[in-house]
């Protein structure tokens, strides 16, 4: 009986030990068959995923070749806007400017002058659109070359003072001490964005005035941190429009563009243009109180500092000058200049209580009104000049008119405003008959300096445009020489064949053939040609990256970009002329 109960144990624990198992086995049938399941949908998931990736791959790279093209397309078509606008635009202001320097009268220069204006306006706005293209593809790049600061700064006055003086505004300069002159950069950006930020400050202001000041932040032996400032006494900007005006065709306000014009891509191009002169751009203002906007901008420095003559002298020590000048700021940078001159300076509140009773030798009355004719009508001049030794108008109007009767007045000199102090300094020596030494002006008009035999370098220009022939021919009769014109590029070929040259200019874009492939075919000495190492002078509207480049890899020598400039014209004359004699 009691094996029986043992048995009955074991069998008892066999068969739990045996459904158990069968359980465990059915378990992981259960288990094995779901983790299949699982498999196959992981499988099916994965392809699945594997075949979308790919095409959402391939619909990366079509969205990316359209993104390519289409950048080359908007490179091309802006490089061609830009030939096609620049191309008319170099016949107007070209044009004008030779008309201005022709006998007109009042009325005439007047219209003249108005319509330069208005191109040099919408050839701005053109800048802007093209710069703005070639940041956005990251294509715009900054020089590294010496440049002196002063003389762009002088150069931002010239270039805005039409503007200034059509408003009435007191448009001057001032610097902190001990402002670096000689430095190494990028000075046609730099003056880029002053225009722009100075440009709105134009437009924004109806009375009063608009300073440029300068100022140091950080120098080392090599290198200096300068912050420029902009400030007018304008309308103001509210602070809630404040943090959308560097964004790209943002005004202040939507009526803005309606009222004064302009695309809102200036500060945006001047934003991008400070970051790349590792510096930073803002602004400060408040309605009814104006607006001050700054930037800064960091500069190698040159190594040798060369001061000018108006910088550091003592040639007028000794002299009194007598400064009438309603334009406090202004008022008081004279004065600081004056001063450092060596000049003993004595401010006029109010010309009627000037009550000087004898004549001194070396007195000099600086009178500066902000209307002469209005002036002229109130005070008997003759009496007031006749007190002093010297006497020197600061002008606003340069009108005929104005002017003679200033000079009946007893005025020895007119200095224009917007005031240049070099220019004031050469006018101050003039007057005193004292001649400083190496003295530069810094605003000088065209001046022949060639040699009398101009007529012996046989010059080439070749220009599909007519207009921008008679320019290019008439810029060069003025500078003393006479050219050859042709149409294209085949009739160019044919007429070296026949003649040699010394100095080529080329445009670039022509019909039948390009300047491309004609400068490649004059290069390749395969067409018989007189001349085939003529220096070749690129003649272009585009003003796209690439197109120097461009040009220098056909073969030219050298690069112009339309509208032609006078005085780059003359500096790219005196250059090849010296070249070509050698």
């Amino acid at each position: 009986m009691e094996n029986n109960l043992v048995e009955g144990k074991w069998e008892r624990r066999i068969f739990r030990e045996r459904n158990a198992r069968i359980q465990a086995e059915k378990l992981l049938e259960e288990k094995s068959l779901a983790l299949y399941e699982q498999n196959e949908r992981l499988k099916i998931l994965t392809e699945n995923l594997e075949k979308l990736v790919k095409q959402r791959t391939l619909e990366l790279e079509e969205a990316l070749e359209v993104a390519q093209q289409a950048n080359i397309a908007k490179r091309e078509f802006f490089a061609n806007i830009s030939h096609e606008l620049r191309t008319p635009l170099n016949g107007i202001i070209g044009m004008i400017n030779l008309l201005n320097d022709t006998n007109l009268n009042n009325i005439q220069k007047e219209f003249s002058n108005t319509i330069l204006v208005s191109s040099e306006i919408l050839l701005n706005l053109i800048n802007d659109i093209l710069d703005f293209s070639k940041i956005e593809a990251g294509k715009l790049e900054l020089e590294q070359i010496d440049f002196n600061l002063h003389q762009a700064i002088f150069e931002v006055l010239d270039i805005l003072s039409a503007r200034v003086n059509e408003k009435h505004l007191n448009f001057y300069f001032t610097e902190a001490e001990h402002l670096p002159n000689s430095l190494i950069g990028d000075p046609n950006k730099l003056k880029q964005i002053l225009i722009n930020l100075a440009s709105n400050a134009i437009k924004f202001t109806e009375k009063g005035e608009v300073k440029i000041h300068i100022s140091v932040l950080r120098e080392s032996e090599i290198s200096c941190l300068l912050k420029f400032e902009v400030i007018d006494s304008g309308i103001g900007i509210p602070d809630e429009k404040l943090k959308k005006l560097f964004s790209p065709f943002t005004q202040a306000d939507a009526s803005t563009s309606r009222r004064f014009g302009g695309t809102g891509l200036g500060l945006s191009i001047s934003k991008k243009l400070t970051e790349m002169m590792q510096g930073e751009v803002g602004v400060y203002s408040k309605p009814g109180q104006g607006s001050t906007f700054w930037f800064t901008a960091q500069f190698l420095k040159q190594k040798e500092q060369i001061k000018e003559v108006w910088q550091s002298t003592t040639l007028l020590s000794g002299y009194e000058v007598f400064l009438f000048e309603e334009c406090m700021g202004l008022q008081k940078s004279l004065t600081e200049t004056m001063i450092n001159w060596g000049i003993d300076v004595n401010i006029l509140r109010d010309l009627n209580e000037v009550n000087i009773t004898k004549k001194k030798e070396n007195s000099i009355l600086l009178l500066g009104p902000v209307n002469e004719e209005h002036l002229l009508s109130e005070h008997n001049l003759l009496q007031l000049t006749d007190k002093f030794a010297y006497n020197m108008l600061l002008s606003k109007e340069k009108k005929s008119s104005v002017t003679a009767k200033v000079k009946a007045a007893g005025f020895d000199a007119i200095v224009f405003k917007p005031l240049k102090f070099s220019y004031l300094f050469q006018e101050l020596c003039a007057v005193l008959n004292i001649t400083p030494i190496s003295d530069k002006p810094s605003d000088t008009s065209l001046v022949q300096t060639e040699p009398e035999n101009l007529e012996s370098l046989r010059i080439l220009i070749v220009e599909d445009n007519i207009i921008n022939q008679k320019v290019a021919s008439a810029m060069l009769l003025k500078l003393g020489y006479t050219a050859k014109l042709a149409g294209n590029g085949i009739i160019a070929l044919q007429m070296m064949q026949e003649e040699a040259f010394d100095l080529l200019f080329m445009d670039f874009q022509m019909p039948e053939l390009d300047g491309y492939e004609t400068t490649l075919r004059i290069r390749s000495g395969q067409y018989g040609l007189c001349s085939p190492d003529i220096p070749i002078i690129a003649m272009t509207a585009n003003a796209m990256k690439g197109d120097q480049e461009k040009c220098f890899e056909a073969g030219m020598n050298d690069f112009l970009s339309k509208p032609l400039i006078q005085k780059d014209l003359q500096d790219k004359m005196s250059f090849w002329r010296t070249k070509i004699q050698k």
